[in-house]
């Protein structure tokens, strides 16, 4: 049960901050013509204001000794997972929000689940279930209404029938985020939280040497600025909670429910930017609420 309420407050720290993630990228591409620079600049950005802070609570409240394979399994999640961020962003700037999330998500909790039985791991019935629902959950949260036809249809269906950046930018988003989960999940407890630390020094080296390589080594726009800071700030938090709870549950149940964090944009979409929330979303909120509570009654022992 702890594991799922984790995996729960890491889906709306890590919904949280793709939506300012996302609203940073796209303030900071607006001034300017090189959009790649633009991107890698919020992403270097973003992973200080989260590593920094992982990075000293890990050097101040950790007491056990760190096992390198350990630490190269947390190196691998946070190079994968800055590949992720990239690639999400720069979904959002060929596609809605609604779209590029949930794209993601379905790739991420997907090909998790296929890692974790791949690894021996066998969710009882109720868990079971619990997954089942959250692909069509992942689906309705983020339908939105055609402009043309007034009709409400599930983002995912539209995008599959017109493919575009949007759509192979997000699956590689998912595929990358998949990568990271489950190199956070093989780096074990063994050595407490020192593979976070070592996988946010190996995302800022990533990040780094992809501004470096793009000639953007610089912060991003003052419009921009502190809202990337904000995303890091909140997917911080979201990074303790997901490693304490793959720890404490399967990683087919885990991935799974973080991989419901689109609900957490579309609702921020909503509160903040205003956009559309229909009665086929709130289905899906239902679901993801349904998908939630299966998942956490198949822990129950």
């Amino acid at each position: 049960m702890l594991a799922v309420l984790l995996a729960l407050a890491c889906a709306f720290s890590y919904g949280a901050s793709d939506y300012t993630a996302g609203l940073a990228t796209r303030r900071a591409t607006a001034l300017t013509t090189r959009r790649y620079g633009a991107m890698v600049q919020v992403t270097l950005a973003a992973e200080i204001a989260r590593g920094i802070p992982v990075v000293l609570i890990v050097a101040l409240v950790s007491r056990q000794h760190p096992a390198l394979p350990s630490l190269a399994w947390g190196a691998a999640a946070g190079i994968t997972g800055i590949a992720g961020i990239m690639a999400l962003c720069l979904a959002f700037l060929d596609t809605d929000f609604s779209v590029a999330s949930p794209v993601s998500a379905v790739s991420a909790g997907v090909f998790s689940v296929l890692v974790g039985t791949l690894l021996g791991e066998r969710p009882g019935p109720l868990a079971g279930g619990g997954i089942t629902l959250a692909i069509p959950a992942i689906v309705l949260v983020s339908a939105r209404r055609d402009r043309a036809t007034g009709a409400q249809r599930a983002s995912l269906a539209v995008l599959f029938r017109r493919p575009g950046p949007g759509l192979r930018w997000g699956l590689a988003a998912g595929a990358a985020f998949a990568l990271s989960l489950t190199s956070l999940h093989e780096a074990g407890p063994g050595s407490g939280l020192w593979p976070l630390a070592v996988a946010e020094v190996a995302g800022i080296a990533a990040a780094a040497g992809a501004a470096a390589v793009t000639r953007s080594l610089r912060p991003p726009p003052r419009p921009a600025r502190w809202l990337s800071l904000t995303s890091g700030t909140i997917a911080a938090a979201g990074l303790f909670c997901y490693y304490i709870a793959t720890h404490h549950g399967l990683l087919s149940v885990t991935a799974v429910v973080y991989s419901l964090f689109p609900a957490g944009t579309v609702l921020l979409a909503w509160l903040v930017s205003k956009e559309e929330l229909t009665r086929v979303n709130l289905a899906g909120f239902g679901l993801a609420a349904a998908s939630v509570a299966l998942i956490a009654a198949g822990q129950i022992r």
